[in-house]
């Protein structure tokens, strides 16, 4: 996990679900109001972008030409 002012990183590429997920959640957590979490992933998490609507988060995904997906979490 790295941490910029306003945007927290986590790479998550190489840990197998629900493990991505379980920390996102946890971050979440803690994410004070301004701040967003940059989410990286092996593959798209579809239904995680339920568990976050249904939360109230804001995010955007973006899939990279490797696969990866990025996902920016904020409120």
């Amino acid at each position: 996990m790295s941490t910029s002012e306003q945007e927290s990183l986590l790479d998550a590429r190489h840990l197998e679900p629900p493990e991505p997920m379980v920390l996102a959640l946890r971050e979440l957590e803690n994410l004070t109001h301004g701040h967003r979490l940059r989410l990286l992933l092996d593959r798209e998490p579809y239904p995680f972008y339920g568990l976050l609507r249904d939360a109230g988060w804001q995010y955007d995904s973006c899939l990279f030409e490797d696969g990866h997906v990025e996902v920016l979490i904020w409120r």
